[in-house]
């Protein structure tokens, strides 16, 4: 047991590492924050007008002025399922990243998915790609970004056999 914890702590740790630092040099060196309203998904929160945003409570109103870039770091199981879901937020002026991570067993529910293990928000993934839906991750993200109440602009996945092989070298 003691050698698991081990590992998992080790991979854990090194894949927050390599996400952070992924994140982070895409956003410094790869992005075109110039261009960053360009990119962003349809949102309805994009789309407020700026009388509308005026009238939204101060979290809101918060998120619809944000130039921030949002991106969902999705880590895979051997399996197939979402094992670790970390939301990162990019702000282009201060170059900051704040991440935060999203617990798996979250409840959230889909119609016609009723059972206990159905309902949490890992299952999601693993239940769109065993449809043959190549937007699994999408999906995720989609669901994410309902229960967080903020506008995610993109994804990433990343396998947990990488992450092994990098705590075994």
């Amino acid at each position: 047991m003691k050698y698991f914890l081990k590992v998992f702590s080790i991979a854990l740790l090194c894949f927050t590492i390599v996400m952070g630092a992924g994140v982070y040099t895409y956003f410094n060196f790869f992005d075109d924050t110039a261009n960053a309203n360009d990119k962003r998904g349809d949102h309805p929160m994009r789309d407020y007008t700026q009388e509308e945003i005026e009238n939204l409570p101060a979290f809101e109103k918060a998120i619809a002025n944000s130039d921030r870039l949002n991106v969902l770091l999705i880590g895979i199981e051997a399996e197939g399922r979402s094992d670790t879901l970390v939301f990162a937020s990019f702000d282009p002026k201060t170059k900051r990243i704040d991440m935060i991570s999203v617990p798996r067993d979250t409840q959230y529910h889909e119609q016609g998915y009723d059972s206990a293990d159905h309902r949490k928000l890992n299952a999601v993934y693993i239940r769109n790609l065993k449809k043959g839906h190549e937007r699994a991750a999408e999906k995720t993200m989609e669901a994410v970004e309902e229960i967080l109440g903020v506008p995610i602009d993109n994804y990433a996945t990343i396998s947990y056999d990488g992450v092994e092989n990098i705590v075994e070298s």
